[in-house]
């Protein structure tokens, strides 16, 4: 069965200790960026429901540059502690905000150059573009609106960061699935079994593919009558 096949074919992966395995790489940064394996599941039930479409065309969408967006965080969370002297109500609702983005700042700067354990803190985050802050309760309020400023570019680029790492494994595990199909359809051959999308496709891949039977077929029949035709 298919989750038969689903599991076999995800324990090579799982059991794999060593990044030399085709596609090894690509399986653990999808893991690493929070495919869980019911995701993995999904993504091959839905190339081999249309596996019609196959093979998949190539995508190149590279990684973000997660280190660049940590240095303008760095920076950026820097001038925000700079501004925090000018609020002269410590019940002013920005503060604990403001906490919370040193706070995850801090946690980037301890994943030093381990680029997955950036990655995890990144995704883990939850970027909010709802920045409160009362400029009555600033000295100048002109600082208000400048920590308000640098904190929703902050939560706009940070989303833009998670939705490019989210992609770029989901575009990575994609010829994997493509590979789980194709495996799985070889051993349904091979078993002398077919689902009945099979005997379509492969209907199709015999007239597409093999000059001589497509000749053979348009010598005996002039038309082709298709009811219902969707």
């Amino acid at each position: 069965s298919f989750d038969e096949r689903f599991r076999a074919w995800i324990n090579t992966y799982l059991d794999d200790d060593t990044a030399e395995h085709d596609g090894t790489r690509d399986f653990r940064r999808a893991l690493n960026r929070g495919f869980q394996l019911a995701a993995m599941r999904s993504v091959c039930a839905a190339v081999h429901n249309h596996r019609y479409l196959l093979p998949l065309a190539p995508i190149d969408l590279p990684d973000p540059d997660v280190f660049a967006f940590r240095e303008t965080l760095r920076e950026t969370a820097a001038e925000v502690r700079s501004l925090v002297s000018s609020c002269t109500n410590s019940a002013d609702k920005s503060l604990d905000e403001i906490e919370t983005l040193l706070n995850f700042t801090r946690r980037c700067n301890r994943a030093g150059n381990d680029r997955e354990r950036l990655e995890r803190v990144l995704l883990a985050a939850k970027p909010s573009k709802k920045v409160n802050g009362n400029k009555k309760n600033w000295d100048p309020p002109e600082h208000c609106t400048r920590q308000k400023e640098i904190r929703y570019e902050l939560a706009c680029e940070l989303e833009r960061i998670q939705q490019e790492l989210r992609a770029a494994a989901l575009v990575g595990i994609l010829p994997l699935a493509e590979e789980f199909v194709r495996d799985y359809e070889w051993r349904r051959r091979g078993a002398g079994q077919a689902e009945f999308e099979d005997l379509l496709i492969w209907a199709r891949d015999l007239l597409r593919d093999n000059p001589h039977v497509r000749r053979d077929f348009q010598s005996r029949y002039r038309c082709i009558m298709v009811d219902e035709f969707q």
